[in-house]
């Protein structure tokens, strides 16, 4: 299911961008402890937006934290976006938050919701825009059935904002891009044969279908290989 393939393209993505030896992770307590004696000590610090920033971060199970360290996490993150919903740190919160809902809790709606606030407040040219685009397209893909054939739409839709603003930005080729360019593409022709599977002419729908709902794109070529 939708889930699986989710999960199977994850491994893929996280075992290719992995080095194949872990390195010993870091020691920050030293630096949890002075994040600590700022909040407890100057509450009202005009850089606190920062501060949960870092408190979040360095506790990370993704990142540096161990898995104990999670729920902590969250709350730092939800205190960011609470407090400080248009800090330069809020994308990057907004950002981990869709991805605890939609890998650990499997809470779509809730995560697609944090992913939306990540494209609102990146714009069209932000440093996590296309994470933003690329997993809220996963969502929709997620929630997509023959009883909801609404999302393979949105899904695609979504994949396609990602490709384009890889164009736009001059970003597909690049190799940090390389995998959700692919998969975008593969997803999307996924989607389009799942919504015209019923169809006595699948090849001919799949191309009006997609004509329909998107218009002439320089990647359509590529989802009929």
């Amino acid at each position: 299911d939708a889930e699986d393939e989710y999960t199977l393209a994850m491994d893929d993505f996280y075992r290719a961008a992995q080095s194949t030896v872990d390195s010993p992770r870091a020691d920050y307590s030293k630096t949890l402890n002075l994040l600590d004696l700022i909040e407890q000590d100057d509450p009202s610090y005009e850089g606190m937006d920062h501060v949960y920033s870092l408190q979040a971060w360095y506790r990370d199970p993704s990142q540096n934290g161990s898995k104990a360290d999670q729920n902590q996490t969250i709350d730092y993150y939800q205190q960011l976006v609470a407090s400080f919903p248009e800090s330069s740190h809020a994308s990057l919160a907004h950002l981990r938050l869709g991805k605890f809902y939609m890998e650990e809790q499997r809470e779509l709606v809730g995560a697609k919701a944090h992913f939306k606030y990540v494209i609102k407040l990146e714009a069209d040219d932000g440093r996590w825009i296309d994470e933003g685009l690329y997993y809220l397209a996963w969502c929709h893909y997620m929630q997509a059935s023959s009883v909801h054939p609404e999302h393979y739409t949105r899904a695609i839709q979504t994949f396609d904002q990602l490709l384009m603003w890889q164009v736009s930005t001059e970003r597909e080729g690049s190799r940090s891009t390389a995998a959700t360019r692919q998969e975008a593409i593969i997803f999307s022709a996924i989607s389009l044969v799942e919504m015209t599977a019923d169809t006595l002419d699948a090849p001919g729908a799949v191309t009006q279908l997609f004509s329909k709902n998107l218009g002439p794109r320089p990647h359509e070529a590529d989802l009929y290989r």
